[in-house]
């Protein structure tokens, strides 16, 4: 069945994946680790905290005793960041359709799409990985 708002897959084992993370602080965690917690394939995993690493949420080690672990206290790190590093920024347009010009008299959603977005958007500026810990 549709859903008409969903996260993408990479976005969700990047949330979840940090959260899994942040429950052992200092701690590496090895991508199957996670992989075997979240059911998710290990190398679609690997790929998403690689991208976090970058972004500077993540650290990581190589080696047999290595993997990831949190940059900063999950304290510091908030969905928002999670989300972005995977997906971009988010829009904070009136437009779902990023327009200029609506070539109606006025919005066909009537200002829904916008007004979600904005609500879904202040729920990952405020919540941190630390509330799901």
């Amino acid at each position: 069945m549709a859903q008409l708002i969903q996260l993408s897959e990479a976005a969700s084992i990047a949330l979840h994946g940090v959260a899994f993370i942040a429950r052992a602080p200092g701690d590496y965690f090895s991508a199957r680790q996670i992989a075997e917690s979240s059911g998710a394939s290990e190398n679609h995993i690997a790929k998403v905290l690689q991208r976090l690493v970058k972004a500077g949420v993540l650290r990581s080690v190589r080696g047999p005793h290595g993997g990831f672990a949190l940059k900063r206290p999950s304290e510091e790190i908030s969905f928002l960041e999670v989300y972005e590093a995977i997906e971009g920024k988010l829009s904070e347009g009136p437009c779902p359709l990023h327009r200029g010009a609506c070539p109606f008299e006025r919005c066909m959603f009537g200002g829904l799409l916008a007004k979600v977005n904005a609500e879904i958007l202040e729920y990952f500026r405020a919540k941190k990985i630390s509330d799901f810990v």
